[in-house]
């Protein structure tokens, strides 16, 4: 019999992987928690207005929904669905419609939040000018329907980001590692506390202490890695709890030896739910699985794997391993290999905050340097408002303001220097001068058509600190972006420039050939037009949306591609565990795994004369670049 050790450094798997104890406890370590939010955006509103939770809800962004709770499910109501066909579905939906902001904005002043433990920055700020209040109202149709004021006004997130944050300092007590995923779902490894929980319990392990469902039938706790499931279950039960005593919302968890099983189970049983789903059950799980349900496989590899005609897990099991090395290279065919049987390596990387925060907003062209200056004050009072919020839930304030400008038929554009570091009261003043500057800089180009602000490279420090007058942060030089770019590639070298820590440009390998680089940072939070990818319906007649800057590999991207970018860190990360040789159900804590480092690009490996074959090199060769 093969020892561990053995067992994971060779290309194939033991046939009796999922029923051997010895093998299953080896490539099964791990307990690792997916916690999602059930209807996340209805939730927050429906406690913000108290309306019953058997009332049927849903969240409008203009004349689409954007969410829907499970009572208005049950009429038949979907995401994507336009509010009038929702309603001659559903008369008594109640609609309540995202926060806006108004052409007349002005940032509120700090206000103290119910929802927080720090004095927040209110998303809802009373009497106060140029933020709209949503309520639910038997005229949001006509309010934001087909005669929406959509072009002078922009939606913002921060009253569910507030309330995100909130849940995740609950969450934080709870794990040794916690990956955020979105704005309403995070990823928890609970491998530390099982395992002190487990030389607490011994060998009495109730399994009446929890509520459930487990794939497959009954909990027979009999083998260790089961036992270590049952304990990760009732510490997930603990977890829900205390969400809904202390924040009064309901969540749904998966609980698993890894995180794409893990997140098959938090959507099994929604809502309020939890689901354990076993070693024993995998087979039987990922038999008819759509290739598109799994974790990583959901973009172009997943196409390249329905070119071959592969539609379910079970299908591509079927592949040969020399067959997946044909086409994929060795490397990229044994994460194959494993990722359809339900083996899945990647670490939980400690990820609680975004990195970067930034605010779009698409319009008809306009043609004059008021209109643009009404848009940029927009998008000048959400990022203030942001950027106290952060400082006070983080202690950490961003260096960089960058600005993205859009013209017809024209690449974008972009310009960066040092953020404004004026006082609360002050900074949304603040940042619109500084973006007016960096918006001549290019040249006051007309017509445009969207403009975005991001800020970056956070810091340490206070809002405010170190200022004495907003003027110190005007008319200063500029960082050695302030060439204007002719093309998107020279727009993408020209920020990648200014971050000292820039590295060399290279074809990417691996499984990276298959996603897109120069698409968002999962830990970017923008507030567009589009809203979260998991909660939004994109307007049909929108374009890709403007470009802003990468925090983790210093490109400027397109919000649209967010979700494939995404999937293109994973892969890196798994690229790097891969080359550094962590086992699996090794620490998810390493350094190697911190966020806050400078870049994430891909570094060339040495490689031997004698290297047999270029395409082993990464797993990452697949994602596009």
């Amino acid at each position: 019999m093969a020892t561990p050790s053995t067992i994971h450094d060779s290309v194939t798997l033991p046939p009796d992987l999922y029923n051997n104890p010895l093998h299953a406890s080896s490539f099964f370590p791990r307990v690792i928690l997916h916690v999602d939010l059930d209807a996340f955006y209805c939730q927050v509103e429906m406690k913000r207005l108290n309306i019953d939770p058997d009332m049927p809800v849903a969240v409008q962004q203009w004349e689409g929904l954007i969410a829907v709770n499970y009572p208005a499910r049950k009429a038949g109501i979907t995401r994507h669905e336009r509010v009038s066909d929702a309603k001659k579905k559903c008369p008594n939906l109640i609609l309540v419609h995202v926060e806006t902001i108004a052409e007349d904005a002005e940032a509120p002043t700090p206000s103290v939040s119910t929802d927080a433990s720090v004095d927040l920055v209110s998303a809802e700020p009373p009497q106060t000018v140029g933020y709209t209040t949503p309520t639910p109202v038997s005229d949001s149709y006509a309010r934001y329907g087909k005669d929406a004021p959509r072009w002078k006004e922009k939606v913002s997130l921060e009253r569910y980001r507030l309330a995100s944050y909130q849940i995740l300092q609950v969450l934080l007590r709870f794990c040794s590692g916690l990956e955020r995923a979105s704005i309403d779902e995070a990823y928890l490894d609970v491998t530390k506390q099982v395992t002190q929980e487990e030389v607490e319990a011994g060998d009495l392990c109730d399994d009446s202490l929890w509520t459930g469902v487990v794939v497959g039938g009954p909990f027979q706790a009999v083998h260790r890695h089961d036992r270590r499931l049952l304990l990760g279950a009732r510490l997930a039960q603990r977890i829900r709890e205390a969400v809904w005593d202390e924040c009064k919302y309901t969540c749904s968890a998966g609980i698993a030896h890894n995180k794409v099983l893990a997140k098959l189970g938090s959507g099994m049983n929604k809502p309020n739910k939890q689901t354990v789903v076993p070693v024993k059950a995998i087979p039987d799980l990922m038999m008819n699985l759509p290739i598109s349900k799994i974790r990583l496989l959901g973009g172009k590899l997943g196409a390249e794997l329905k070119s071959m005609g592969l539609e379910t897990a079970a299908q591509a099991q079927a592949v040969d391993m020399r067959s997946l090395e044909s086409r994929f290279g060795a490397k990229s065919a044994r994460w194959l290999y494993r990722i359809v049987r339900g083996i899945d390596e990647s670490p939980v990387v400690d990820r609680d905050r975004p990195q970067s925060m930034a605010a779009h907003k698409t319009f008809p062209a306009v043609n004059s340097l008021s209109e643009v200056e009404r848009y940029m004050k927009m998008l000048a009072t959400e990022l203030a408002v942001r950027t106290v919020n952060y400082q006070k839930q983080y202690g950490s304030v961003p260096k960089t303001l960058h600005l993205s400008v859009r013209q017809p038929r024209a690449a974008d554009r972009a310009k960066t220097c040092a953020m404004p570091n004026a006082s609360a009261e002050h900074l949304q003043h603040a940042i619109l001068q500084a973006s007016m500057n960096l918006y001549r800089k290019h040249g006051a180009p007309l017509p445009i058509t969207a403009l975005s602000l991001q800020a970056t490279g956070f810091h340490a420090g206070q809002v405010g600190a170190g200022s004495t007058s907003i003027i110190n942060y005007f008319g200063k030089a500029e960082s050695q972006c302030d060439s204007t770019p002719a093309t998107m590639e020279s727009a993408t070298k020209e920020v990648v420039a200014c971050d000292k820590s820039k590295t060399a440009e290279r074809h990417p390998k691996g499984l990276l050939r298959f996603f897109h680089e120069s698409s968002s940072d999962l830990t970017t939070e923008s507030s567009s037009e589009v809203l979260e990818p998991d909660e939004t319906a994109r307007d049909e007649t929108q374009e890709a949306l403007i470009t802003y800057k990468c925090d983790r590999c210093q490109r400027l991207i397109s919000t649209h591609e967010r979700a494939e970018h995404d999937d293109y860190h994973v892969a890196l990360d798994l690229d790097r565990s891969e080359n550094r040789g962590i086992p699996l159900g090794g620490s998810s804590n390493s350094s190697s795994q911190n966020n806050h480092s400078s870049s994430e690009r891909p570094k060339k490996v040495q490689r031997s004369s004698n290297h047999r074959n270029v395409h082993d090199a990464s797993i990452a060769k697949f994602f596009k670049k």
